[in-house]
């Protein structure tokens, strides 16, 4: 009897060599959205409880400017001072600097400033890409004892109102999130680190967007979900006064800006009701009647994300699977409204907790535009997230001021607001 010729392991490693050859030539160029994502990746090791940190020892370019870490993965500017009194700022990219160098942020704004009439003091950038006030608390939590700062600045909302992350994309909020543990973050470390497994990565994920097209809005509208509530992140902020309480520690918040251009009213009252009835209809399979439903919604809030990822099932649902899949990628795109929305509740949230424990405010996002949008003349080029070097220059002198009042025993609730007209000189202390 001849023996079979293995025609499926043929098949299968013929499968295999197709897929490396096009990981390895077919992967393309990037698209905008994903080469930003992977510029970023390329800064961020895992971390085994919060979940990523910036990658120590760092000297690399992002977002064109300078990016030099410590062996904390802590972002440095080109000269670290020392000084007896110590301000730590703690904080997501708006407080590391995203397109700016590191003596441009805020942070050493205020240090300079400062500096000039007191060189007893240094102000330590603690800024972390991504991070939610879950893990800023961590982080918090680790390196208070270690530094022991006389002051501590806290400022989070971007990524808690944020439905995705760098790594673990899961559709959990960042409190039910299950990080990988010591031996799988440096298992993945080690790939994340050597050249030919990230190109690979690279490559492969390349590959996958280009061969899933607008098909995989879906899936990824699906992953997303925010990663920390209103109620837990205004926990998280009591967290943070206790914690700063305990190290005999002053603390001031600093409330952030997430503007667009125009403002986005707040959504009809009625909304998620509607919403509630459309998604009834959809599981009852019901999808002419939940189409017009939602283009009823639409007509009268033309923001909201959900809306969209509704009338995409409905569509999908016709058979009409084209217009469907606009509709997915309309709803990943209007997730930026649902943030802005979300951003004004959070930084309510701030505000209230900061005169309810009598801590000190500064009011960046009040500074950084107003009720008719932002000023994007404060903010990096077509991104109104991260202010550029004139928007951290305006921070960094309400900071000075406020750090002056703090070591002036001023110990009382106040709001500090910026403006243009602040003296670059300040009143010594």
């Amino acid at each position: 009897m001849k023996p079979r010729f293995p025609y499926g392991w043929l098949c299968f490693l013929l499968l295999i060599a197709c897929l490396f050859t096009a990981i390895i030539f077919g992967g393309g160029q990037p698209t905008p959205n994903l080469a930003r994502l992977e510029s970023i990746v390329d800064l961020l090791e895992k971390h085994p409880i919060r979940f990523w940190q910036q990658r120590p020892l760092l000297d690399a370019t992002f977002a064109g400017a300078t990016v030099r870490t410590d062996a904390d993965g802590f972002r440095l500017a080109p000269s670290e001072p020392a000084g007896a009194f110590t301000v730590i700022t703690l904080g997501a990219s708006p407080t590391f600097g995203y397109g700016v160098e590191a003596e441009q942020t805020y942070a050493k704004v205020a240090e300079q400033m400062l500096r000039a009439d007191d060189n007893n003091l240094r102000v330590i950038n603690a800024g972390q890409i991504g991070y939610s006030s879950w893990q800023g608390l961590r982080l918090a939590e680790q390196y208070l004892p270690i530094w022991q700062p006389n002051l501590v600045t806290v400022s989070y909302v971007v990524n808690d109102i944020d439905r995705l992350r760098f790594f673990y994309s899961n559709g959990v909020d960042d409190a039910h999130t299950q990080p990988a543990g010591e031996t799988k973050t440096a298992l993945d470390n080690f790939f994340l680190r050597c050249r030919l497994t990230s190109f690979l990565q690279k490559r492969l994920r390349r590959t996958l967007t280009r061969l899933g097209g607008d098909r995989v809005y879906r899936g990824s509208y699906e992953l997303t979900h925010k990663r920390v509530s209103a109620d837990d992140y205004r926990a998280n902020l009591l967290a943070f006064v206790e914690l700063c309480r305990r190290h005999n520690t002053k603390l001031v918040l600093i409330k952030m800006p997430l503007r667009l251009p125009e403002p986005v009213p707040p959504a009809p009252e009625d909304a998620a009701a509607a919403l509630d009835n459309a998604a009834t209809l959809l599981a009852e399979k019901r999808f002419a009647e939940a189409k017009k439903a939602i283009d009823a919604v639409i007509a009268a809030d033309s923001y909201a994300s959900e809306s969209y990822y509704l009338k995409g099932l409905a569509l999908a649902g016709l058979d009409r699977e084209d217009e469907a899949n606009d509709l997915f990628k309309q709803a990943m795109q209007h997730l930026l409204y649902d943030c802005a929305r979300d951003a004004a509740r959070y930084n309510e949230i701030m505000q209230s907790v900061s005169l309810e424990t009598q801590t000190p405010l500064i009011n960046a996002a009040g500074s950084l535009g107003d009720e008719h949008g932002a000023n994007v003349a404060l903010f990096v080029k077509d991104d109104y997230i991260h202010p550029n070097a004139d928007g951290h220059r305006l921070i960094g002198r309400c900071l000075a001021r406020a750090i002056q009042k703090t070591r002036a025993s001023d110990s009382g609730w106040f709001v500090e607001r910026c403006s243009e007209t602040q003296p670059k000189k300040l009143n010594p202390i």
